[in-house]
């Protein structure tokens, strides 16, 4: 067992006595104050062991030393120091490459000697070597370790506080040696203990204090410390990255200064709670970050005070619950939404959970049973359902839960149809937490199928009636026939009949009805009845009804109905009835009457049979329709055929829709082509007999393409020529085809040929004329031009005075000669101008000076008979584009007309003014004038108004003739107009020209 023996002593060992020695003493005193010292200085673990290692072994030089301590790194105590074994190990042992140093082992290891370690003094070992490392060396090297340093005893020492060991010194004691200097080593190891247990515990503070300033920081909440007025004391990084501030701009600001103005308020009311209680917890704030936007906040938070128990700061953490907040505000805007949602429902819906308690239900359903929602909410629906349906409803509430799935059916309560759906909501945890019913009333529905189908029956026999009806080749009596059994199939009626309203005599005629008299039997021939209006115009008893009021009616006690007027005898007994009209527009076209339905008339089959005769008022129409159109065609064809003109009708692909006997004569077409059906078939034939074919066939095909109307004439190589007129056929302004006619007119052609040819010849005859007047106008100019100028030499009396009768005569010879000449330029002109021999030669003409011109050659005749003449334009630079020359013979000769017409003392004027894009100068007098009828023919040649001014006034009639000629070669026209004995006033127009 361990402990003390006589191994050591505190003797030094050279004394060799008990004689204690007080220089030893002193030395070990000074020696163990040195090591104090020095370890003090230390901070390092493992340099205090090696200097406690080797202060030991100075002491005891003969004997070996070992040092372990606790290392928290790896969990283990480890060998530090072992002063004279370091290369001894390997030399001794044979253990190669490790020392002593390496040798660690766990706590747990020494719990064997935990007394003998914490004792705190020296004390033997017995174990060994072996037990001493804790069986981490082997034993065989243990042995061969003790066996080889001789060592007889092992003394130990731990380093322990109050609660356990943390390490030691081992002390291999050699045979026949003593570990001396005990009570300084006993010492040394308790100050030393001391050492290493303060620099631990100053370690594990500091290391403490970096744990929490690391998780302070990197915490995932917010934390922040406060003083007693609640400012900041320390705040941590998720803190700033939480409200986006720097820590410079937190420290020293109050927490109110960071919250809404709102909560900064309730912050002061709470900080005086929270120095009162020293705690909070799940406090609300909406606290604003540095961008301006608004979180929510929660803090829970508690009051650290000094010991003293005065206040030191506050530690608070706070959660942003801002996505909670929002969460919890979209939920209960859902909760609200589903409110809303589940009252907007017409129909019946609840919410409720597994055993029958109502959470949700809307007032549709609360009022179904009799009662609110808000009284329904909390109650369980099994009290509330009628007692007839709530044992089938759990059922069916039981399966949805049973099944965790849907259940739909339907069934009928009260008379009603009823949809329901049951829908089961399940939890977080997957479980059905409640059952959402929703229940439609579909008795609406269910008719409205119903009655679909009822109309797609109807509509199934009207579209087969319809095929029918529109058959052409049905007569009337067939339709009639068709639709009273239609009808009495849709109805189930044993009764009816089908009529039609005679459009010439107004007659109801029955062209089909059923063994209505029980006394007789109706053949086929005996069905046509006929119901005559009566003297008032009206229908009689109760079929009339229907048609005097162009309205359709049934019931179902005929007897009682006002235009019920009985039946006659032997007439079987109405036990109902229905009648409707046939109408289109405004026009009644027959009646369906039917009788006797086994379940009795309703609105289906009153719908019904409308649209029955609905369908048999067009057929009638159609029918009617047809007759009149071939009743219309048949007078087509026949005028068609009494025409002289051959006539033919294609459409736009050439097929020939009709034609009649005269084109077929006309063209001469053979028999066996007669009846052709294609144009195209015909068009060889017609090109073999026209000229010129190709332009004759590119012309056909062109007018197909043309929505106009177009004349032609069409020349045979025999002679023969037909004028062709081709209208389009058009049908809503769409070309279907076209319509030709043809009319022989090769006699009018000749007559027409004939007198073309005569026209010319009269032309060529009146150019001869013309250039006859021309060579003869020529020669007689020149002698006359010779009497003329001898004649006035003489009047000069330059070769000697002459008597008055030679003076008389000379003057008749000039006055005559140049009433000659003028003449023979007149005609000279007209000639030039009718046989287009004339020129004109444009240029700017300022009409003041044509005026000026015009004024000086008409001065003399106007002095003589003592005329007035007065010229003005306006504006007075007025200027025409014109022929000088002629423009000035257009004003001379209207003028000298005028002078003409006037009598003496007279007044003429002559004005000129623009008047848009024309020129107009007019010539009046106040003359004799001119009579209306006679107006025109002046300006024709050599006419006049009357024979007898031309003896009375002179002139050759053609002056008017060549101003009008003259004019319209300037693209102007002339007008007159004149009253007799008050004048006239002779108007040229002529349009504004540039250069």
């Amino acid at each position: 067992m361990n402990g003390h023996d006589e191994t050591f002593n505190n003797e030094s060992p050279e004394s060799g006595s008990n004689t204690f020695d007080y220089n030893e003493r002193l030395n070990e005193l000074q020696l163990i104050n040195d090591i104090l010292i020095e370890t003090y200085q230390v901070e390092d673990t493992d340099r205090i062991c090696k200097l406690v290692g080797e202060a030991v072994h100075k002491l005891n030089k003969d004997c070996y030393v070992i040092v372990s301590l606790y290392d928290s790194s790896i969990n283990a105590v480890r060998i530090r120091a072992a002063p004279g074994l370091e290369s001894i190990t390997e030399k001794v042992a044979g253990i190669p490459d490790r020392g002593l140093e390496d040798v660690s082992f766990r706590p747990k290891d020494m719990e064997l000697n935990l007394q003998l370690f914490k004792s705190g003094k020296l004390e033997h070992f017995k174990d060994g070597l072996y037990a001493l490392l804790a069986k981490k060396v082997p034993y065989y090297s243990c042995k061969q370790i003790e066996k080889n340093l001789n060592i007889g005893s092992i003394q130990v020492i731990g380093f322990s506080n109050e609660k356990n060991i943390f390490g030691g010194i081992s002390i291999l004691v050699p045979e026949g040696q003593k570990v001396h200097y005990v009570s300084a080593i006993e010492t040394i190891t308790a100050h030393v203990s001391k050492k290493i247990q303060a620099i631990w515990t100053e370690r594990a503070l500091h290391e403490a204090e970096n744990r929490f300033e690391i998780l302070f920081q990197q915490a995932p909440l917010s934390y922040h410390s406060l003083d007693e007025n609640g400012y900041f004391i320390d705040v941590n990084n998720t803190w700033l990255e939480t409200l986006g501030y720097s820590y410079e701009e937190v420290i020293g600001k109050c927490f109110k200064d960071f919250l809404t103005p709102e909560d900064a308020e309730k912050f002061k009311n709470n900080l005086d709670k929270f120095n009162s209680h020293g705690e909070i917890h799940g406090v609300e704030y909406e606290a604003v970050r540095k961008d301006g936007k608004r979180i929510n906040i929660v803090i829970d938070g508690k009051i650290a005070y000094n010991e003293d128990g005065s206040f030191k700061q506050t530690h608070c953490a706070f959660k942003d619950i801002t996505a909670q907040k929002k969460a919890e505000r979209k939920a209960l805007e859902n909760e609200k939404l589903l409110r809303s949602m589940i009252d907007a429902i017409t129909e019946y819906a609840f919410l409720m959970e597994p055993d029958g308690t109502i959470v949700q239900i809307n007032e549709s359903t609360a009022k179904k049973l009799n009662t609110t929602s808000q009284k329904c909410i909390g109650c369980n629906i099994y009290d509330l359902l009628p007692e007839k349906i709530m044992s089938s409803r759990k059922q069916k509430f039981d399966t949805v839960l049973a099944e965790g799935k849907a259940l739909k059916f339907e069934d009928m309560n009260e008379g009603n149809y009823f949809q329901h759906n049951f829908y089961p909501v399940y939890d977080y945890s997957n479980q059905i937490s409640h059952i959402a019913v929703f229940s439609m009333d579909i008795t609406e529905y269910k008719n409205n199928v119903k009655k679909l189908k009822w109309e797609l029956d109807v509509n199934r026999s009207l579209a087969e009636l319809a095929d029918a009806l529109i058959d052409p080749n049905n007569s009337i009596e067939t339709i009639a026939n068709l639709v009273l059994s239609a009808s009495q199939e849709l109805t189930g009626s044993d009764h009816g009949y089908v009529s039609s309203i005679d459009p010439e005599t107004g007659d109801n005629v029955c062209h089909t009805l059923t063994r209505m008299m029980e006394s007789c039997s109706i053949n086929e021939n005996d069905k046509k009845i006929s119901f005559p209006r009566g003297p008032d115009g009206l229908y009689t008893k109760l079929f009339g009804h229907a048609l005097n009021t162009k309205k359709g009616f049934y019931t179902n006690s005929p007897e009682m109905h006002p235009g019920s007027g009985g039946a006659p005898e032997g007439h079987i007994k109405l036990n109902n009835f229905l009648s409707f009209p046939a109408v289109v527009g405004n026009e009644i076209m027959g009646q369906i009457s039917l009788a006797n339905s086994n379940q009795g008339y309703s609105d289906s089959e009153f719908e019904a049979i409308r649209k029955v005769a609905a369908i048999y008022a067009l057929a009638i129409q159609q029918k009617r329709a047809s007759i009149e159109i071939q009743h219309i065609d048949t007078i087509l064809k026949s005028t068609f055929e009494s025409t002289v003109d051959g006539i033919f009708v294609v459409d736009n692909n050439h097929k020939i829709l009709f034609s009649n006997s005269k084109f077929v004569k006309m063209w001469r077409i053979p028999e066996a082509l007669a009846n052709m059906k294609n144009y195209d078939e015909l068009l060889s034939f017609y090109s073999d007999q026209v000229k010129c074919s190709k332009e004759y066939l590119s012309k056909i095909q062109a007018l197909y393409r043309s929505k106009e109307t177009n004349t032609f004439y069409i020349y045979f190589k025999d002679g023969r020529v037909f004028e062709s007129l081709s209208t389009p056929l058009m049908n809503n302004g769409i070309i279907k085809g076209r319509v030709w006619s043809f009319r022989d007119v090769t006699e009018k052609a000749e007559a027409e040929k004939a007198l073309i040819d005569a026209k010319i010849h009269a032309e060529e005859a009146n150019r001869t004329k013309s250039e006859f007047l021309a060579t003869v106008s020529h020669e007689l100019r020149t002698p006359l031009n010779s009497v003329i100028g001898y004649s006035d030499m003489l009047l000069t009396q330059i070769f000697g005075p002459l008597n008055e009768r030679q003076l008389r005569y000379l003057k008749n010879i000039s006055r005559s000669g140049n009433h000659l000449l003028n003449l023979i330029n007149d005609i000279l002109d007209i000639s030039r101008i009718e046989s287009r021999d004339i020129s004109l030669s444009f240029e700017i003409v300022h009409v003041a000076d044509i005026f000026e011109d015009v004024k000086n050659i008409a001065t003399p005749f106007a002095t003589s008979k003592n005329i007035s003449v007065e010229f003005s334009a306006e504006p007075a630079d007025l200027h025409i584009y014109a022929d000088k020359i002629k423009f000035k013979q257009i004003l001379y000769n209207l003028v000298n007309n005028a002078l003409k017409f006037t009598p003496e003392n007279g007044h003429i004027e002559v004005v000129a003014n623009k008047s848009g894009n024309t020129i107009r100068i007019s010539v009046g007098d106040d003359g004799i004038g001119i009579p209306e009828d006679r107006q025109q023919i002046i300006f024709e040649p050599f006419k006049q108004v009357d024979s007898s001014l031309s003896r009375m006034y002179g002139g050759s009639g053609l002056g008017l003739t060549i101003v009008k000629n003259l004019v319209e070669m300037h693209s102007g026209e002339i007008k007159v107009k004149s009253e007799v004995t008050k004048g006239s006033t002779f108007t040229i127009i002529l349009p504004v020209k540039e250069k």
